[in-house]
């Protein structure tokens, strides 16, 4: 009868809250390791441990961890951070106003992610950017109150 090993501890680092994969690869855990049920992915190359419910709260600080320097939240994702009250129906995504420039493609390697003519909003409008819990990253070019 295979005896299963056990299993390997979870770095202590990695449960303080998201984290990106290469943190966690710098750490130890492997590829494999992330896809298990012991973590969960946010957005691309980015984790957290299983354990924490999804909130607005955890996936604000997961975003910040791949969005460009002075990044903001804005619409209902900065009224929900502020305790707005909105309608159930209200949009759960989180929006973030990235500063004129900015790529909307996601840091990956701990700098932001060189602007393509064809990922400007001006050509092309707003792109969100998908994770697998079904929220997004939206980018507005220039926030505007009242504009979100």
């Amino acid at each position: 009868m295979a005896v299963m090993p056990a299993a390997r501890e979870i770095p202590p680092a990695l449960t303080k809250g998201p984290f990106r994969c290469d943190e966690a690869f710098d750490l130890g855990v492997t590829r494999r390791q992330l896809a298990g049920n012991r973590f969960r992915r946010i957005f691309h190359h980015v984790y957290v441990i299983a354990d924490p419910p999804d909130s607005v709260e955890l996936r604000c600080r997961a975003a910040l961890l791949i969005a460009a320097t002075g990044s903001v939240f804005c619409g209902f994702t900065a009224a929900r951070l502020y305790r707005v009250p909105l309608p159930d129906s209200a949009d759960d995504r989180v929006h973030l106003a990235l500063p004129p420039g900015t790529s909307t493609i996601p840091r990956t390697a701990g700098r932001d992610a060189p602007v393509r003519p064809e990922a400007r909003s001006d050509a092309q409008g707003p792109r969100p950017l998908r994770s697998t819990s079904g929220t997004s990253v939206s980018r507005t070019r220039r926030w505007r109150p009242g504009f979100a």
